[in-house]
């Protein structure tokens, strides 16, 4: 208890000093009025939110996990038809030989890797209309990272206490000036499809 003490005491008197040293910056610059009318209101707002909590309806998450789950085993199938062979959706090695080798799709944009040419998402957008496996592609990655990132993810991080999700938001990590938190990024959930 006397060393948690001791560092706390430490880590106050460190801030308190680059506090002072930063500030003379800030005015030497002009933008104490950034710091004192966006970025320290921005933060009480930011620690308030933290403490509150996000409400997560596990039960539905759940729920939606196993129907997507379905949908990514429905689609395996599906990419598999296609294909006309076994092929390991979540094998870029794989996908790369089917797309490029047995296919011979081509984009303008390939390039080549250690696998075999990529199958990022970039790559299968601009190949969309080349082929029908291609969509089924994507669609399976969209499920499987909103099931990965954010179905499977979530429930076990709420606090059985408040039934809530706690995080930290960041309020300087992203250049765009758009808050981030640690995995997951609840700032960074997809809602540009109705799953999302």
């Amino acid at each position: 208890m006397k060393a948690a003490g001791r560092f706390a005491a430490e880590a106050a008197d460190v801030t308190f000093v680059l506090g002072k040293l930063l500030r003379e910056r800030l005015v030497s610059a002009k933008l104490t009025s950034l710091l004192d009318d966006v970025e320290l209101p921005l933060a009480r707002v930011l620690a308030v939110m933290e403490s509150h909590g996000v409400r997560v309806n596990t039960v539905l998450l759940r729920e939606l996990s196993q129907t997507v789950g379905a949908q990514c085993q429905e689609l395996e199938r599906r990419i598999i038809a296609a294909a006309g062979e076994p092929v390991n959706v979540s094998s870029p090695k794989q996908l790369s030989a089917l797309l490029f080798d047995k296919l011979g799709l081509r984009a303008e944009h390939m390039r080549k890797t250690a696998l075999g040419f990529s199958t990022d998402h970039a790559v299968l957008e601009e190949l969309r209309d080349a082929h029908p496996i291609v969509p089924l592609l994507l669609e399976h990655r969209e499920l499987i990272k909103l099931k990965g990132t954010y179905l499977d993810a979530l429930p076990p991080l709420v606090d059985d206490k408040t039934g809530r999700l706690h995080t930290t938001y960041v309020q300087a990590a992203a250049s765009t000036g758009r808050l981030a938190s640690p995995p997951p990024n609840l700032p960074h959930i997809p809602l540009r499809t109705a799953l999302g």
